[in-house]
């Protein structure tokens, strides 16, 4: 790659093929994996050469605690219990890494991949504590359309929005609720979720 595409490779929709149907590279979604999982990636690149993309992810060690005899089972503090996760991503990828980062950190997510089906989720009485949803997606509603509904007819539900298009932050701003630019870092679900 030359030096001009290798800094724009993981922009969502970025693409070096000429024909209009081409969809980006997908690398987006590699960066987008690895930063919500704490990592990074990164892409050498020699035009001629060669590319490697590096990923980066934390290294998980899992604690061994020695197991005490006679003592009561331990329930959760109310700060790391199980919350349950309406996830509303059109891009299974994305929603695959999303789901998967936050079952590590001891929650549940529904996925459905349209404000659409949410929506009917939602009307249907469903109770989540968080509704997380992406803005740009296929069907009548996108992700501003739901933050609006929810506002207007669940006040005490959680939603937040992410997306990976700055255009759409003005009018993502005016529904009040927290939006994540994708890629987001992990930890700043955590806030959310407690």
């Amino acid at each position: 790659m030359t030096k001009a595409v290798a800094d724009r490779a993981f922009e969502p929709l970025f693409t070096t093929k000429r024909s209009s149907l081409a969809v980006g590279l997908g690398l987006s979604q590699v960066l987008a994996f690895c930063e919500v999982s704490g990592g990074t990636a990164v892409i050498i690149s020699t035009p001629g050469e060669g590319t490697t993309v590096q990923l980066y992810l934390p290294r998980f060690i899992e604690q061994q605690l020695p197991p005490q005899v006679g003592s009561p089972t331990e329930r959760p503090s109310p700060g790391t219990a199980s919350r349950h996760v309406l996830l509303v991503e059109d891009n299974h990828e994305v929603a695959a890494a999303l789901q998967a980062v936050l079952e590590s950190m001891g929650h549940t997510a529904t996925h459905v991949a349209s404000s659409d089906d949410a929506l009917v989720f939602l009307q249907s009485g469903a109770r989540y504590d968080l509704v997380l949803s992406d803005i740009q997606m296929p069907g009548k509603t996108n992700g501003i359309d739901l933050a609006e509904w929810v506002k207007q007819n669940r006040p005490h539900q959680t939603i937040a929005l992410m997306t990976g298009y700055a255009d759409e932050l003005d009018r993502a701003r005016r529904t009040g609720v927290p939006i994540f630019a994708k890629p987001f870092d992990s930890n700043e679900l955590v806030a959310l979720l407690a």
